[in-house]
């Protein structure tokens, strides 16, 4: 879950830095805040109401309870594996068709759009995902414009600052 300064964050990015010349990625969006904020913030931007379109936030997430911090929001009992996607959806209901939600592991999903103006992640737990993220993100931001910011984790020793430093390494060095 985010803390209410990462929410204004994202909040203020989508409203006052996004120029509506590409997209928002979601990648961990869990419950729908992040999803939310980013949502709420667009449909502020005046360069978005100018010029209006759908599918402008990809929001993606397994949608499952898994892990002992995720269970803490569900109901005592909820089994790990559980569905949560009706309650994203109900969370995000008022945005309508800006959001794109992809469902499932996302190492397994589609391309992302291009290009893409505000990236967050929140969904790089493991060095798997992690390196897939960067290598299929990254190069869809734009030169000079581009936001990302990385929710940090408790992970695997070495895990943080691991998106940072090392996997953009090849990327940022070409």
């Amino acid at each position: 879950m985010l803390m209410r300064d990462e929410l204004k964050l994202l909040f203020a990015l989508s409203r006052d830095y996004f120029r509506n010349q590409g997209h928002i990625i979601d990648a961990g969006c869990f419950l729908g805040g992040s999803t939310a904020a980013l949502g709420w913030g667009l449909v502020a931007n005046e360069r978005f109401k100018a010029a209006p379109r759908a599918s402008v936030i990809t929001s993606y997430d397994l949608f499952t309870v898994w892990g002992d911090a995720a269970q803490s929001y569900f109901p005592e009992g909820t089994p790990q594996g559980a569905d949560f996607l009706p309650r994203f959806r109900q969370n995000v209901a008022l945005l309508g068709d800006v959001l794109d939600v992809r469902i499932g592991d996302i190492t397994n999903s589609g391309p992302p759009p291009r290009p893409v103006e505000i990236l967050f992640i929140d969904v790089a737990k493991d060095v798997r995902v992690n390196d897939w993220v960067v290598r299929q993100f990254f190069p869809t931001l734009i030169p000079g414009h581009s936001v990302w910011f990385s929710k940090i984790t408790c992970g695997p020793a070495g895990m943080a600052g691991y998106t940072s430093r090392w996997s953009i390494l090849p990327i940022i060095s070409r």
